[in-house]
């Protein structure tokens, strides 16, 4: 009965070292089998690198060799084998950037060139500016000289003359406006055609320096007999007429400013201001009008209108007006 427990004891452990044991194998090839697993996965991973890698690199040396070709340059001008990528792709960048460094090298030297050749021409057109005005300041002292003792010619003296007698004018001008006479006024235009002996002293100095002014200009213009036509022109061009407005009064103006500086630089050194003209012949400067513009009567509004009617029939029947200045 003893010996039949034992046995079965025996048993008992016998089959579970077995069982152990075949637990043992079991977890072994199953270790053994990951480990191969994890192997292969690992071998896999590395082909498919080095497939990327390999791949990688024949891009590379494609992109390398299309650089060279956009470039001009053949692979053994460039000394390097298109595999050699990392030695073939470094002297291209080596190339471009000594490129690029010469391009702006090139540049800046332009840039500094232009700067000096803007500033030379600065330079050169400043001396001879310079050169143009001291030439122009020696002619002028030249002619200035040259006046000086040059005997001015006889025309000169008449436009000296002239020059005068404009100047005369003016002064009249001056001294009737600044008492208020106007010969634009309706009024003063009137009056004109009054006999003289029932003018207003005003409309007579009005009158006088008006002739004194148109004679002196058309004379030097023409130097011949100055007809009815050329003095109506004359006062229309000069002189305040009814109807004139302040810009067109101011026009007047200029003209006459203008004819007169022109008569003085054409008599040159036989030019002296009026007033050492008149000093020299011992006359007084012109007095100033200190009476102000007559007013006229009704009856010499109404002589004044029938001397008007009167010119204007003569004017329709086609006979010459009287002209005013003689």
């Amino acid at each position: 009965m003893a010996f039949v427990t034992e046995k079965d004891e025996f048993g008992a452990r016998r089959r579970a070292l077995q069982d152990q044991a075949a637990a043992n194998v079991a977890a072994g090839l199953g270790t053994m089998a990951r480990e191969q697993q994890a192997g292969e996965r690992e071998a896999r991973a590395r082909a498919l690198a080095e497939e990327q890698a390999e791949q990688q690199a024949l891009q590379q040396r494609q992109s390398f060799a299309t650089q060279l070709a956009a470039e001009g340059i053949a692979p053994e001008e460039a000394g390097v084998d298109v595999g050699e990528r990392a030695t073939g792709l470094g002297l291209l960048a080596e190339r471009k950037r000594e490129e690029r460094a010469a391009t702006q090298e090139q540049k800046r030297i332009d840039r500094e060139t232009r700067q000096a050749e803007r500033k030379a021409n600065i330079e050169l057109k400043k001396t001879q500016k310079a050169l143009k005005q001291k030439e122009l300041d020696n002619f002028e002292k030249k002619i200035a000289a040259k006046k000086k003792t040059e005997k001015p010619k006889e025309s000169q003296f008449k436009a000296a003359t002239f020059s005068n007698r404009i100047e005369q004018a003016e002064l009249d001008f001056g001294a009737l406006e600044g008492v208020g006479y106007n010969r634009a006024d309706k009024t003063s235009a009137a009056e004109t055609f009054l006999p003289e002996a029932l003018k207003s002293d005003e409309a007579k100095r009005q009158e006088q320096a008006e002739r004194n002014f148109v004679t002196a200009v058309l004379r030097r213009e023409s130097g011949a007999a100055i007809s009815d036509q050329e003095f109506d022109t004359a006062e229309k061009q000069y002189f305040p007429r009814v109807g004139d407005t302040p810009n067109v009064l101011e026009q007047k103006r200029r003209n006459r400013a203008i004819v007169l500086e022109n008569m003085k630089r054409e008599a040159g050194a036989a030019f002296q201001p009026l007033s050492q003209t008149l000093a020299a012949a011992g006359v007084a400067p012109t007095p100033q009008v200190v009476s102000q513009p007559a007013q006229l009567q009704p009856q010499q509004v109404e002589q004044a209108r029938s001397r008007l009617d009167e010119l204007r029939a003569k004017a329709a029947q086609g006979a010459p007006a009287q002209p005013r200045f003689r």
